[in-house]
Parts: structure tokens; sequence; C-alpha cells
């Protein structure tokens, strides 16, 4: 019922999305997804969408890091207008944000460096919220430009079929759409009804690590 209601509320402020974060049966650490306060990017109004990610502490001797994303997406066509990217490793930290100039066709960062902007486009977070806008079925493909660490990915994502899913915040029934395109973006599994995340797949240096789905509020 909690799932019902929320795809009801699709983005608005106050969702957050609980995740495992695990790479076979190692938990590596937790990741949240939220739903933030509609913002403006000059006269654009944004939906404004966030994510924290976190190494577990068991790690720690090894491994430690968090890192923190937002991004403003376009409320009429569902496309990035602002990425910012926050890392803290043991030994790095950065802080880039990367604004999306579709009138001048460029992708500028805060370091001063630009990139081409060959049109409507989403960042790896606004893709995660944009597959649950869709009414997409089994047989469905969906072409999408990315832009994603300072590289760009033509992405064609097929909705390939309804399976059951176990997860620790239950067992639902979901979408899985399957990307054909290589790059950081795997399969994402959506609940039938919200279109929630339920699992969300990202290739990360060189291996697939699994986003699975622990809490909703």
């Amino acid at each position: 019922m909690l799932l019902l209601c929320l795809a009801l509320a699709a983005f608005e402020p106050g969702e957050r999305l609980s995740y495992d974060v695990r790479y076979g049966p190692m938990r590596l650490g937790r990741m949240e997804l939220y739903t933030l306060e509609p913002d403006t990017i000059g006269d654009e109004t944004c939906y404004h969408f966030a994510a924290a990610l976190a190494t577990n502490p068991s790690f720690a001797a090894v491994f430690e890091a968090r890192y923190e994303f937002e991004s403003w997406v376009r409320r009429t066509d569902f496309t990035t207008l602002r990425s910012y990217k926050n890392t803290e490793e043991r030994n790095y930290e950065a802080e880039v944000q990367a604004d999306f100039d579709y009138g001048a066709g460029v992708i500028r960062y805060s370091d001063g460096k630009c990139y081409p902007l060959a049109g409507p486009c989403r960042d790896l977070l606004t893709l995660w919220y944009y597959f649950r806008q869709p009414e997409l079925k089994p047989g469905d493909v969906l072409s999408v430009y990315s832009h994603v660490d300072r590289k760009d990915y033509r992405v064609k994502v097929r909705a390939a079929k309804y399976e059951a899913v176990r997860v620790p915040a239950g067992t639902f029934r979901c979408l899985v759409a399957v990307p054909s395109t290589a790059g950081p973006l795997g399969a994402v599994y959506l609940e039938e009804q919200s279109r929630i995340p339920v699992v969300i797949r990202t290739r990360v240096a060189g291996m697939t690590v699994s986003a699975v789905l622990r809490e909703v509020e």
C-alpha cells in the first residue's frame, strides 16, 4: 500500500529510499536517494534529487569513502540542468559542479573545463528517476543521451520482462530495464505500480555492484 501511495505522489519532496550496496554476498555500504524541495535555475523550475553513498565501516581498514550527489532536473522534459558530486576518500577529496547550458551547447564544469552538449541530456542520478516516468512495458526501448563523469553515453534501455524480486524491503513484482550500451548504467528493477527502483545495478571499476532496497519513507 505504501508503494502504491508513492506512485500517486512521485517526486514529491520528502521521499527517501534506503539501499544496501552489495557486490555478490558482500555488503559494501549504504545508499540513500532523496527527493528534495523543488528549486529554480534561471527561470526554470526543477525537480531536485540527491543521493548519498557511504562504504561499510567494516571495510575501513581497506577502503573508506563517502559520496554525495545532487541533480537539478527541468520539469518540462526531465533533462539535467545541473549536477553536483562531492567525493571524500581516504587520500582524495573533490567537489565538482556541472552546469548544462543547452542554449550554448556546452557542459561547464566548476574547474573551468567545458564539454560539448549534443542535446537533451541526463546524468546518472537523473536517469534513475527518469525511468520511473515512462509507461514502459516489456518490449519497449528507450534511447537516452547521458553524461556521467565527463563522458557521454548513448544508452538504449529495453524493458525486458516482469520478475519477482526479493530484497530486505520485501518481495516485489518488477519490470526489468536492461541497458544495451556499455557504460556505468546496469539493469534497474522497477516496482510495477510505483516504479520505485527496487534494485539498481551500476558498473564500477570493471565490476557490477547492486543497490537493493531496504526501506521506503
